[in-house]
Order: C-alpha cells, then sequence, then structure tokens
C-alpha cells in the first residue's frame, strides 16, 4: 500500500464526511414545522453516521503514520427540503467516486478494505434514499 497516495485520498475522504455531518446536521435543525419532523429526523440521524464515518477514517490516517484533515469541504444547507435533498445527491456521488479510489488503493489490508467498502455501501445506500425523497 502507497501510504502517500491513500493518505491523502482518506483525508479527502474525513473532510467530505466532515461536510455531511455539518450539512446533514444544519438542515435537521433548518427544517421546522410537522410535516418535515420525518425528514429533520432521518437528517439528523445520518449526520451522526457520516462523522463515524471520519472517526474511522481518522483513526486509519492515523495508523497509517499521517495527520487527519481538519478541513470541511464547502456546506451546501439549503433553503428547502427539495434543495436539501439535491445537495445531499451530489455530496453522496462525491462520496462515493472517493470511496471507489479508494477502496482498490487499500486492499490488501483486510481491516481498511472492509471498512471503505462498508461506508461505500452506507454511502450508496444513502444516495438511492435521497432519490427516493424526490417527486417523480
Amino acid at each position: 500500500m502507497n501510504t502517500d497516495t491513500v493518505i491523502p485520498l482518506m483525508n479527502k475522504a474525513i473532510e467530505v464526511e466532515y461536510q455531511a455531518f455539518i450539512q446533514y446536521f444544519y438542515q435537521s435543525l433548518q427544517l421546522k414545522g410537522f410535516n418535515t419532523m420525518a425528514f429533520s429526523q432521518f437528517l439528523a440521524a445520518e449526520a451522526d453516521v457520516e462523522l463515524g464515518h471520519a472517526k474511522l477514517l481518522a483513526e486509519m490516517v492515523v495508523n497509517l503514520g499521517g495527520e487527519p484533515s481538519d478541513h470541511i469541504e464547502p456546506v451546501n444547507v439549503g433553503k428547502d427540503p427539495k434543495q436539501m435533498i439535491h445537495n445531499n445527491i451530489k455530496r453522496e456521488e462525491q462520496a462515493i467516486e472517493v470511496y471507489r479510489k479508494l477502496l482498490p488503493m487499500v486492499e490488501e489490508n483486510e481491516y481498511m478494505h472492509d471498512t471503505i467498502y462498508n461506508i461505500l455501501l452506507s454511502e450508496v445506500k444513502d444516495l438511492d434514499e435521497f432519490r427516493a425523497l424526490l417527486p417523480q
């Protein structure tokens, strides 16, 4: 495993996970009213999952001898639920792209490979869920 390429890409993943945490958490706070309660709770729970991903990645970076990024990708909250969903779809697509690049790079380390793979599956699931929320 080439840590000179893996660590920067893991740090990019950390940055998009921090972004997701803040974006989803702030969205959950902005939504008001009975008809948005379920979506608000969904976003708050997703925020926690994304922060958990960042923590796992940060631990892996440290274990590889690197320093975890403290940078956060730009947050795009949105003004209404539809715009929020569109912003979140873009964020999930960005995360999936990073994890698809990272996965083959950590193939020789079973723990890292399985962890990255599970995070990738989680992001794909999130993307499907956000897409399903849009009117057909």
